[in-house]
């Protein structure tokens, strides 16, 4: 499984080694993510896919925490019928959405599901480059998506509904 934990780490609950231990110190990982490793650590038992999948970082975007995971392993991650979801949801007391590396156009697919993606222009201001993501009027939180947008790929991100 990947994890940003080694797995000396993951088995123990109490404590992190030295190098864990500088990783969090140093912000190179949360709090969130040794919580989410361990917890993925201990299902992984029950869900045989999660070893071939785990994740590369965590985001804390307010009421939901976001989990990025390598290319090609977000069903892994999801689980069948959205089982592993549901048990990582009840243990951390939020919600989780799995979203897949990659371009900024595949971030955003991931993100808005169902709603269609008219197109992504790069806009020039004097504040500097940014990304018009346009979609189509959709049941979605505008600054919720413009967050993930901003966290997962670390452009900044203005959501047009048209």
């Amino acid at each position: 499984m990947q994890s940003p934990l080694c797995e000396i780490c993951l088995k123990n609950e109490d404590i992190l080694c030295a190098g864990c231990q500088r990783k969090l110190t140093a912000g190179m990982i949360t709090h969130t993510e040794v919580e989410l490793s361990r917890i993925l650590w201990k299902l992984q038992e029950r869900y045989k896919s999660i070893q071939a999948g785990g994740f590369a970082y965590a985001k804390d975007v307010g009421k939901t925490l976001l989990v990025v995971v390598p290319k090609g392993s977000a069903g892994k991650m999801i689980g069948k019928g959205g089982a592993i979801i549901s048990e990582l949801e009840s243990a951390l007391h939020k919600k989780v959405k799995i979203v897949e590396e990659g371009t900024l156009e595949d971030v955003v697919k991931d993100i808005i599901g169902r709603s269609e993606l008219i197109g992504i222009n790069k806009v020039f201001g004097a504040e500097g480059e940014r990304y018009r993501v346009r979609v189509r009027r959709a049941q979605l939180n505008k600054s919720e998506v413009e967050g993930i947008i901003r966290a997962v790929t670390g452009k900044k991100a203005e959501v047009v509904f048209e």
